[in-house]
């Protein structure tokens, strides 16, 4: 069995409201067919850890790709980069090294600038929790290069941003970089790939931008789903709520969705309530 963990940052479940919510005016076929429960299972899943305040990404990615409370252990919701408390937390316990001890093999199908890491490496940049987890593991990174030999996903899985920035990549489409995140997911135990234009978006307010984002996303999950429904199973989580509701630019305290497409969806169901619940959910399939 083999595991892609797609985690969309800023992904919460909203009202039925259409001024604030772009869900609802999104053509989203495949998200729709999830939220009627007619493919996969959907878990209504807690993001709040039992802290008060806002649930933001530090607290809430550490939480998910470690199992452990983070916002407990801060003793509040914290929002950008994980500082030392939370890296502590992550050296010890990232998905990526209790897969290790299993010998399963994992990795991040993310691929960055060489100029980033390297500053990363400087400590001339601050590195997301995602990157902490990477840098606290024996998997390696994925650069530009890898994406021109269709081994490696943008987060923005278009590539626009990257040309934008004048680099020479290719624009590819959703379908296309869903092809290329399917090959790197078959290829390894457990995969796991961040998207995080749904957070930009929400706090960008721009129903426009926001339903562009959403529509692209489901053009990338329906791919995925047709490439590795009965190969990989697919789980989709959040950190946190944003794009849900657009009358606010900061995060919201809604719940998010959990998403399980797959064979063990029904086994997978049965243990998650909370977003600490992912990792331990998955080591205990895989291993």
């Amino acid at each position: 069995m083999k595991i892609l963990l797609f985690f969309i940052d800023g992904f919460g479940i909203g009202d039925k409201n259409n001024l604030k919510n772009p869900f609802l005016k999104a053509n989203t076929p495949i998200l729709d067919e999830i939220s009627t429960h007619n493919l996969g299972t959907y878990i209504k899943t807690d993001v709040s850890m039992k802290v008060t305040g806002l649930p933001q990404s530090a607290t809430g990615q550490t939480a998910l790709l470690t199992g452990k409370n983070a916002a407990k252990a801060m003793g509040r919701h914290k929002s950008g980069f994980p500082g030392p408390t939370l890296i502590e937390i992550i050296s010890k316990f990232n998905i990526y090294k209790q897969l290790s001890k299993f010998n399963l093999s994992s990795t991040f199908a993310n691929a960055y600038t060489k100029s980033y890491v390297e500053k990363v490496y400087k400590n001339k940049k601050r590195a997301s929790v995602t990157t902490q987890c990477l840098l606290h593991s024996n998997n390696e990174f994925r650069f530009l290069e890898d994406i021109k030999n269709n081994n490696a996903v943008y987060q923005d899985f278009t590539n626009k941003i990257l040309r934008d920035k004048g680099h020479n990549i290719p624009v590819f489409s959703p379908e296309k970089a869903a092809n290329n995140l399917s090959k790197i997911c078959l290829n390894h135990d457990f995969t796991l790939y961040e998207f995080f234009q749904t957070d930009k978006a929400g706090h960008s307010q721009n129903m426009n931008f926001a339903r562009e984002t959403l529509e692209n996303l489901d053009k990338f999950l329906k791919q995925l789903v047709q490439n590795l429904e009965n190969k990989v199973t697919i789980i989709i989580t959040s950190d946190h709520g944003n794009i849900e509701d657009l009358s606010i630019k900061t995060h919201t305290k809604n719940k998010v969705p959990t998403i399980i497409i797959g064979k063990q969806k029904l086994d997978l169901k049965k243990s998650i309530k909370t977003i600490t619940d992912i990792t331990p959910a998955i080591i205990s399939e895989l291993k």
